[in-house]
C-alpha cells in the first residue's frame, strides 16, 4: 500500500486506501442501492470481484431485491384490503365480550338485580333460619332426637350441678373447724363391764322353759331380696381453690391442663364460668398429676381429695374435679 503524505486531501486517500473485509461486508448493499461515494463504491466492487464469500452474499442481496421489487407491483382491491383490516382474532372478541361496558344495559341490570337478590336471601336465610326451619315440615324421628339431645343436655347440666355440690360437701367433710387440733387416740387396756347379776325369778323362768318341749316355729315370711349397692372401684380427684383475679388466671389454668393432655369429661367446656367462679372436670394421664398440683400452688392454695367412685377409668387416665371460687 503506498504512503500516504500528511498533506494529501480525503478523495485522494479513499482512492489509495484499500477497504477490509469485514468493511465490505456490511456495505454491499448501500453500495449496490447507490448510497454511498462512488470511489469507495468502486473499492468494495474491486474486493467483491476477488473474494467468493463476498460475491456469494451480493448474489443473495441482488435476489432479495428483485423480489421485492416484484412484490411492490402486485396491485391489491379495496374488497381485500377491507377484508383483511376488518378481521378480529378469537382473543378480541372474547376480551370484548368480557369487559362489563360493552354489554348491553338491559344485561347490565338484570345481572345486578339478581347479585342483590341473591345476597338478600343470603343475609334472610342466615338471620332468621330457626324460626324458617320450624316452617318446614319433619319426619317424627328428627323431632324425637331432637327432644332427646335436649333432655341429655338437661341431664348433663344436672349432672355438672351435682358434682359441684359433691366437691362443696366433701370438703365441708375433710375441712377440719377452725382452732381444732388433730388428736390421735392412743390405745389402751379394754374395760369389760361386769356381768348382770341373775335374780331368783329369772333362774325360775329358765328352769320353767327347760321344762316345756321344744315345739315346731311357725313358718316364716321370707325376707325381701335386698340388692347389694354397686361397690365403689372408681375413683375422682376433687380440688378446690379461692384465688382473686380468677378472670385472668383461669386461661392460663386452662391452658395449662390442656399442656398436660387434659380433656373435657362431661359436656360443658374447660372453666365453665359460673357467677362465682370456674368449674374443670376433665380427664388426664396419670403421670401428670403432681405437675399440675405444684403449678395450681403457685397461685394459692389448693385442697385435693380422693374421693371414691362408681365410674372406672381407662387404664393411664384420671378423673379431676376442680372448683376456683373468686372471691
Amino acid at each position: 500500500m503506498p504512503e500516504i503524505e500528511s498533506q494529501t486531501p480525503f478523495k485522494e486517500i479513499v482512492k489509495l486506501k484499500e477497504p477490509s473485509k469485514f468493511f465490505a461486508k456490511e456495505m454491499i448493499f448501500d453500495c449496490m442501492r447507490g448510497h454511498i461515494h462512488a470511489d469507495r463504491a468502486a473499492a468494495i466492487e474491486k474486493l467483491v470481484d476477488r473474494d467468493e464469500e463476498l460475491k456469494h452474499q451480493k448474489n443473495l442481496i441482488g435476489i432479495s431485491s428483485k423480489y421485492c421489487t416484484l412484490l411492490s407491483k402486485i396491485e391489491v382491491s379495496d374488497k381485500f384490503l377491507a377484508d383483511v383490516s376488518g378481521t378480529v382474532s378469537v382473543v378480541d372478541k372474547v376480551r370484548t365480550t368480557i369487559i362489563p361496558r360493552n354489554w348491553p344495559v338491559p344485561v347490565k341490570w338484570g345481572l345486578e338485580a339478581f347479585i342483590v337478590s341473591a345476597v338478600v336471601a343470603a343475609v334472610s336465610l342466615a338471620l332468621f333460619w330457626t324460626n324458617i326451619e320450624t316452617l318446614l315440615p319433619q319426619k317424627q324421628e328428627m323431632v324425637l332426637a331432637r327432644e332427646k339431645i335436649h333432655k341429655d343436655n338437661d341431664a348433663i347440666a344436672i349432672t355438672d350441678q351435682g358434682e359441684i355440690a359433691e366437691v362443696h360437701k366433701t370438703l365441708a367433710k375433710q375441712t377440719p373447724a377452725e382452732g381444732a387440733t388433730d388428736a390421735i387416740e392412743q390405745p389402751g387396756p379394754e374395760k369389760t363391764a361386769p356381768a348382770p347379776v341373775e335374780t331368783a325369778a329369772k333362774v325360775e323362768e329358765k328352769k320353767t322353759a327347760e321344762a316345756e318341749p321344744t315345739t315346731t316355729p311357725a313358718a316364716t315370711k321370707p325376707s325381701p331380696i335386698v340388692t347389694p349397692a354397686p361397690k365403689l372401684k372408681g375413683y375422682v380427684y376433687k380440688q378446690f381453690m379461692n384465688l382473686t383475679d380468677l378472670e385472668t388466671i383461669a386461661p392460663e389454668i386452662t391452658a395449662k391442663i390442656v399442656e398436660l393432655g387434659g380433656e373435657k369429661a362431661g359436656e360443658v367446656e374447660l372453666g365453665w364460668k359460673k357467677p362465682n367462679g370456674r368449674y374443670y372436670h376433665f380427664v388426664m394421664p396419670t403421670g401428670n398429676r403432681e405437675i399440675l398440683i405444684e403449678f395450681l400452688k403457685t397461685y394459692g392454695a389448693l385442697t385435693e381429695v380422693k374421693d371414691p367412685h362408681v365410674r372406672v377409668m381407662p387404664e393411664g387416665e384420671e378423673r379431676y374435679i376442680l372448683w376456683i371460687e373468686g372471691s
